[in-house]
């Protein structure tokens, strides 16, 4: 008898140090580089390219776009800007923003932006650029393209069932993907013209950020990157977690791999090598973490 309670103890015993090391490792994926910055502030985005470049802005004047180059040691106003609501950095010189005045530009590294198109974009819109000329900008089921550097635009024809989006991402010009409120993932490798679904293995998501009536501030949070054709990972922040969660996967979408973040809820951006990411959130600031 006490062999057995020996076994069973052992075997309990094994279970839990399985799961603590499951749970340790889903949690060692990430390093805290910044654990909060600039509290207290209207900063609605955030976003590091590197450890040292990164750009935040908001509501306001306090909120008016910052970029620091010394790993958020220092930040310096930009000189014009305006209500930043989602950003896309392509590198430290070329920055994308939907902001109050519609879609504007930064080939300075935020020093100066330029309202490229005033109505595209806007309010609670999210966007995301291959480069300096192609780049897809929206909200809910409503998306714009352009491949001229916002000269032109067209409508662009979403997947078939797609109710709002939460995230958008482009990894070249043709490569890109789209992410539904209901968890799955939709990649493109035409331009939009073709899709293919991913779906995350969520089930049922919730996740924050979807606005509704007639003043809608807040954008998704949610985000995509895509390093190659197979390697690509999504950042939510879903309702009943109290922080976010990435998903992994490197076989191209078709199975994820869950992590956890050590990170309050808040809206995600993800460097374009994957290795940065970057959450804020209203008033409680920005958090930096660094993939290991």
């Amino acid at each position: 008898m006490k062999h057995v309670k020996s076994a069973i103890l052992s075997g309990v015993l094994i279970s839990i140090l399985s799961i603590g090391v499951s749970l340790a490792s889903a949690q060692g994926q990430w390093e805290v580089v910044i654990p909060k910055a600039i509290e207290g502030i209207k900063v609605r985005m955030a976003a590091f390219h590197d450890e040292n470049f990164g750009v935040w802005g908001g509501a306001g004047d306090d909120g008016a776009q910052h970029y620091t180059l010394d790993g958020g040691k220092t930040w310096t106003m930009a000189k014009t800007g305006g209500c930043m609501f989602s950003v896309d950095v392509v590198d430290v010189n070329i920055i994308w923003q939907s902001c109050i005045s519609g879609t504007s530009l930064t080939t300075d590294g935020g020093k100066n932006w330029k309202v490229i198109s005033k109505d595209v974009g806007g309010m609670a819109s999210i966007l995301a650029f291959a480069d300096e000329k192609t780049g897809w900008v929206g909200s809910g089921v409503k998306f714009k393209m352009t491949t001229d550097g916002g000269a032109t635009w067209t409508d662009m024809a979403l997947p078939n069932g797609v109710t709002a989006v939460a995230a958008v991402s482009l990894r070249t010009p043709a490569d890109g993907y789209l992410l539904d409120k209901s968890g799955i993932l939709y990649v493109t490798q035409d331009g939009g013209k073709s899709w293919t679904s991913c779906p995350l293995g969520l089930k049922d998501p919730v996740i924050q950020g979807f606005g509704s009536g007639g003043w809608i501030n807040e954008t998704p949070e949610a985000a995509i990157r895509f390093t190659d054709a197979n390697n690509g990972l999504v950042v939510l922040g879903l309702s009943g977690k109290a922080s976010m969660i990435a998903l992994r996967t490197a076989d191209g979408g078709k199975s994820w791999k869950e992590e956890a973040v050590p990170a309050k809820l808040g809206k995600p951006f993800i460097s374009r090598d994957g290795r940065f990411l970057t959450v804020a959130k209203w008033l409680e600031g920005l958090t930096l973490l660094k993939a290991k």
